[in-house]
């Protein structure tokens, strides 16, 4: 039994523990403060947001850390609640979750440019918040041309993961959520690039938060 009076899924306390344990990791290996790093995710938060707003295709550092982290502090709380959101207010979507579970014991999702984790955090505090009385097997599909979120994505997985245990216990069947995930780096924008993925049209969802973001980012006005 868990204690019903503990919140579920906290976007912020989750990605807030996985920026704190990233940037004192990076801190450590760089030799450098952790106030010293903290000040570059800082950096990164104002010029990541000039690239975005620049009407030009934006120009990210993400193989830097240290602006992935900054990624993570500016924008996947944000977009986690806009998945949630979707889930929540659509009934037939709800819907069309449940009975695909029912028959085929899973969910197969293909998130494209869902590299950092915002649709695992949405789904999972939507499916927490049902109490389904069951567990939800979720089975993810990353496609993404930045290889180095995996490491973001797998960091959120176990914080969300460490929270169900220390709530629902330690057998995962109480848990409202179980996750595997499989992560594909290429490019999403280049036809050419799917010609090696035979199984990636064979999903029961298909998320493009990040890519429909994009394009109205760049659609006229």
């Amino acid at each position: 039994m868990h204690d019903k009076s503990m919140p579920c899924t906290n976007y912020f306390q989750i990605i807030g523990e996985v920026i704190y344990a990233s940037i004192d990791s990076i801190a450590q290996s760089r030799h450098i403060s952790y106030e010293s790093a903290h000040k570059e995710v800082l950096k990164y938060l104002v010029s990541n947001s000039a690239q975005w707003n620049s009407g030009r295709q934006p120009i990210i550092k993400y193989e830097d850390p240290l602006c992935r982290i900054a990624y993570l502090y500016g924008i996947v709380s944000v977009n986690a609640n806009l998945i949630e959101f979707i889930f929540r207010n659509d009934q037939e979507l709800s819907e069309f979750v449940d009975q695909t579970h029912a028959d085929n014991g899973q969910i197969n999702i293909c998130a494209f440019g869902g590299g950092p984790g915002t649709e695992l955090l949405g789904m999972a505090k939507w499916l927490e918040k049902r109490e389904l009385g069951y567990p939800v097997i979720l089975d993810f599909l990353i496609l993404d041309q930045i290889k180095e979120w995996l490491e973001s994505w797998q960091s959120i997985q176990r914080k969300m993961e460490f929270r169900f245990k220390n709530h629902y216990g330690v057998d995962r069947a109480n848990w409202p959520i179980n996750v595997s995930r499989g992560f594909c780096p290429i490019d999403i924008t280049s036809t050419e690039s799917f010609g090696n993925l035979g199984d990636v049209f064979g999903q029961d969802l298909y998320i493009l938060s990040y890519v429909v973001s994009e394009i109205f980012d760049f659609a006229p006005t």
